[in-house]
Order: C-alpha cells, then structure tokens, then sequence
C-alpha cells in the first residue's frame, strides 16, 4: 500500500480548496446569468422602441460593434475556448475575453441573437475560476502542478 506524504495530503487539501471556491462561484454566476438574462429580454420587449423582428439585429450590432471588435477572444463559441485552455494552456484564459464575454453574450442572448448558454458559461466560468484560483494559490500556499486545470474543470 502507498504511503501518503505530507506532500499529497497538501495537494489533496488544495484541490478540494479549489473545487469548493470554483463549484461555488460557478454556481452563482449561472443564478445571476439567468437573472441579467430575463432583465435584459424582459426590459427590450417592454420597451418596445423597435420592431420586435429587429431586436436580435440590434444585438448582434451592439456586442459586435460595442464589445467584439475591441475584445474578439470574447466570441464564439464558449466550448472550444474552454477546451484550449484546459488541454493546451494549463487552464489559464485571458481575463479581459473573460470579462468582455460576460456583457457581449448577455447583449446577444438577451436580445433573442443566436447562440447557446452552457459553452459560453463553461467558459466564463472556467476563466473567472482560473482568475480566483491565483489569489487562493497564493493565499492558501496551495502548490499542485495542474492548480490552474482543476479551477477551470471545476
């Protein structure tokens, strides 16, 4: 039987502190999601300033003019960037896509655009977790190799 050393009791603590921040966080950014989603769409019907048949065009012209063209790693689709970072990055994202991403989906969902809700969460999520993850990293003295891997995962 193996031995467990101090080393993987240390690793496994982090882990779990990691998991527990992550889980957590992500759990509450798919509640305020929800909500800024139903404000959005429910305040752009309401208001009713143009046609109901031009409200995803505007969107799409907002996000893409307002935000995207600034930010464009805050496209797309959310999987595949979440998959990148995971398998090829260590689990890292680039925080201003993360943040750039969070408006630009709200702008183009909530304004009934094309696009769907669990990648771009995945991702959004994944990226603020890895962001956290630093600050737990460092204040928790968590040292494991895949830290970043397991924030994003979780």
């Amino acid at each position: 039987m193996r031995k467990i050393t101090v080393k993987m009791f240390h690793e496994l603590t982090g882990t779990v502190v990691i998991s527990v921040i992550a889980g957590t966080m992500g759990a509450g950014l798919v509640r305020l999601f929800m909500i800024g989603l139903e404000y959005i769409s429910s305040g752009i019907t309401r208001v009713g300033i143009i046609p109901q048949y031009l409200i995803p065009l505007a969107g799409a012209f907002i996000a893409g003019l307002g935000i995207l063209r600034f930010f464009p790693g805050a496209g797309g689709d959310g999987t595949n960037d979440y998959i990148d970072s995971v398998n090829r990055q260590g689990g890292r994202f680039r925080m201003a896509d993360t943040l750039a991403k969070i408006p630009a989906t709200l702008i183009t969902l909530g304004m009934y655009g094309s696009g769907g809700i669990v990648g771009t969460l995945s991702r959004i999520g994944s990226g603020l977790s890895s962001a956290i993850c630093a600050g737990a990293v460092s204040t928790f003295r968590i040292k494991h190799d895949d830290t970043f891997r397991i924030a994003a995962v979780c």
